[in-house]
């Protein structure tokens, strides 16, 4: 159940942070059939983690955020489905809420979510960081440098001492994740890594993954960007194709965290290397 502990009856709004496209839920046939999309696990007091079940494409994790007198959807997945069956599964589970209300915006990282809708801008913007105090509980969002998109947000419960990464950040208790690097910012994502790790956390809650609590993933995760742009950067120079720099490209020794995920470079991850080298120094 997506209650609180304990709970008593309450308006509850729900603010969708980063996604766009929710529209008449209870109108749409249910793809799944009645089967659960998600499935709904309390990290903290009214925090809970949110997951896909196999039952359609959800891709991506999320977090309900229930505070006294609203609450926060943070991530709403990939598609307007899967957002929608989102909503109406959190609807489902949260029979104390009396009402619920949606506010919208677009975030850039998850495009395919709003390919059904007509696209507005935001009408709430932030540069760095943005506190928000609201149902007894702060949040607070933390632009911490560019990775995996131009515009990652690191959401952080400081009382709680949790931070939801999205896709910016991966992995699982004892087993290490690597995020998706074909389109995102590879150079710059170590030095960003650092504003994760200046933040005052005990749980990190990955885009991908589950929640876990071992802060050297992210010392691993920096060592591997930085060793890729540096390969890739010197076969560029050294005149070598992209189709022979991604054999050549050798991460082995970073085995140890990722296995043979490190013996086998993601070619989209190169070939963005090498695009974003050609912007700075066109050949």
């Amino acid at each position: 159940m997506l209650t609180r502990r304990p709970a008593s009856a309450r308006t509850v709004a729900l603010a969708v942070a980063v996604a766009a496209g929710i529209l008449a839920a209870t109108k749409e046939t249910d793809p799944t059939d009645g089967r659960a999309a998600w499935r709904f696990e309390e990290i903290a007091d009214g925090v809970f983690f949110a997951a896909g079940t196999g039952a359609m494409t959800t891709m991506s994790n999320s977090m309900v955020i229930v505070n006294d007198d609203h609450a926060m959807l943070v991530d709403t997945s990939v598609s307007p489905a899967a957002a929608r069956k989102l909503v109406a599964e959190i609807r489902a589970e949260a029979t104390e809420l009396a009402r619920l209300e949606m506010a919208l915006r677009v975030r850039e990282a998850h495009w395919n979510a709003i390919q059904e809708t007509k696209v507005r801008p935001p009408n709430v913007t932030y540069r760095d960081r943005m506190r928000v105090v609201k149902g007894g509980r702060e949040v607070q969002l933390h632009f911490v440098g560019r990775g995996h998109t131009s515009g990652d947000t690191m959401v952080f419960l400081p009382a709680e001492r949790i931070v939801f990464t999205g896709d910016f950040f991966v992995g699982r208790p004892g087993a290490n994740g690597l995020p998706y690097m074909g389109d995102g910012f590879v150079n710059e994502w170590p030095a960003s890594l650092d504003g994760l790790k200046a933040l005052d956390f005990d749980i990190i809650v990955p885009g991908h993954g589950t929640p876990f609590r071992e802060r050297k993933q992210i010392d691993d995760l920096q060592g591997y960007p930085r060793d890729l742009w540096r390969q890739a950067s010197e076969l560029r120079a050294a005149g070598h194709p992209v189709e022979e720099a991604v054999n050549r490209v050798d991460l082995s020794a970073h085995a140890r965290a990722y296995g043979e995920r490190a013996r086998r470079v993601d070619p989209r991850a190169v070939v963005c290397i090498y695009e974003l080298l050609q912007i700075r120094h066109p050949l």
